[in-house]
């Protein structure tokens, strides 16, 4: 069910992000490096991604192979948005994508923060000239990309934690199915002694009652 459901939010995000595209009119080459970025991100997917996320609570998650396929999608969610400004939403998608595939909590903030500062330079590229000074422009494209960042930090400890309590309830079900069964093994022992003393009672008083008669 959680396959089925991020396949239907990464189709949408890039069919979105297609649509974007057509409508903001860009540039014919520009255009043609935010499709092929596009088509690469929903290519590596399908590839390695969707496994990847499929795997990500299990024995089976494989980090080096996620760190891969972050770092391909980071690099051409770069390029696209360096041709078409647009394309920066699509960080609304990888973010999570990131915090679904991360080790760990510091990996995810870490990973956050390379992942702004990539599509803060294809913003800042995709910009060009603006009319005002490089300082200004550097000055608002890390503006915009704080508060991205922000946003992914404040979204990811909010996942982060409902994971952690998650897994937490996970275990105390866990023991307490543990702990039922000792206690019907131990009240199974205990009936059984139970019915090996009524027994031997009852053996006793039959033996007693025919060596009185």
């Amino acid at each position: 069910m959680r396959m089925k459901w991020w396949d239907i939010v990464v189709a949408v995000a890039l069919a979105a992000m297609a649509g974007a595209l057509v409508l903001s009119n860009p540039a014919p080459a520009n255009v043609v490096v935010a499709a092929v970025s596009l088509g690469g991100i929903l290519l590596a997917y399908l590839l390695l991604g969707r496994g990847l996320i499929a795997r990500a609570d299990t024995e089976q998650a494989r980090p080096g192979l996620a760190l891969v396929f972050l770092a391909i999608v980071g690099v051409l969610a770069a390029v696209g948005v360096a041709a078409e400004p647009n394309l920066a939403s699509l960080q609304a998608l990888l973010y999570p994508m990131l915090w679904m595939l991360s080790p760990s909590y510091g990996r995810a903030v870490v990973g956050s923060g390379v992942l702004a500062l990539l599509i803060g330079v294809g913003l800042w590229v995709s910009l060009g000239p603006t009319g005002i000074d490089l300082t200004a422009s550097i000055a608002i494209v890390a503006g915009i990309q704080a508060l991205s960042f922000a946003f992914s930090i404040a979204l990811g400890t909010w996942i982060t934690r409902i994971s952690e309590d998650g897994a937490a309830a996970k275990e105390l079900v866990a023991q307490l199915t543990q702990a039922q069964g000792e206690v019907a093994q131990l009240s199974a022992a205990a009936g059984a002694a139970a019915e090996r003393e009524r027994l031997s009672r009852d053996l006793h008083d039959t033996l007693t009652q025919s060596l009185t008669g």
